[in-house]
């Protein structure tokens, strides 16, 4: 359902960037007004990705990587793993190629924990910042960070939850125990 949707904490985490990047739409050579694809430069360096079908029928968005700025070059990635399905389309020869049903969309951009590499939401970077670096741009995973911390992750959980529930701004409102 909905819900789901607007809390999805990979979701939140693109949307909190400590970057503050604006979005910006890209400008393809191809491709109708209602099939707009927005690009976001995080504070990793990594970009997130959103293509959105606004038609009445499905639509395959083809495009270079390079359009985004994305070159061996440029040191920036893309993540490519959808947020919401985990779903990861094809990059060959770095062009983007997913298809979209009829008002559909996609957000890429999972971000990554810098120690162990599994993906990261909401709830880690609000740890991290909260306990080693309220300023980062790189964050470890809740089981990284507990061990780094010397602490059990059943522990680091109840810490978060605490914060959560005194209303910490760094971590997704608490509407409960669902850590």
């Amino acid at each position: 359902g909905g819900m789901e949707i607007l809390k999805n904490r990979e979701a939140i985490a693109i949307n909190q960037d400590p970057a503050c990047n604006q979005l910006y739409r890209l400008t393809l050579d191809r491709g109708p007004d209602e099939m707009p694809v927005y690009a976001r430069l995080l504070a990793n360096g990594d970009f997130a990705i959103g293509v959105f079908n606004l038609s009445e029928g499905a639509y395959r968005f083809v495009f270079g990587l390079d359009e985004m700025g994305i070159t061996p070059e440029s040191g920036k990635t893309l993540a490519p793993v959808e947020v919401w399905s985990g779903e990861k389309p094809s990059l060959d020869n770095g062009v983007f190629d997913v298809t979209v049903e009829a008002h559909g969309c996609r957000l890429y951009g999972k971000m990554t924990c810098k120690k162990c590499g599994r993906p990261i939401d909401s709830l880690d970077i609000g740890a991290y910042r909260k306990l080693v670096d309220k300023c980062a741009a790189d964050y470890w995973c809740r089981d990284c960070l507990s061990e780094w911390l010397g602490w059990t992750r059943h522990y680091l959980d109840d810490v978060i939850l605490m914060y959560r529930k005194r209303g910490c701004l760094l971590f997704p409102p608490f509407e409960g125990n669902e850590l």
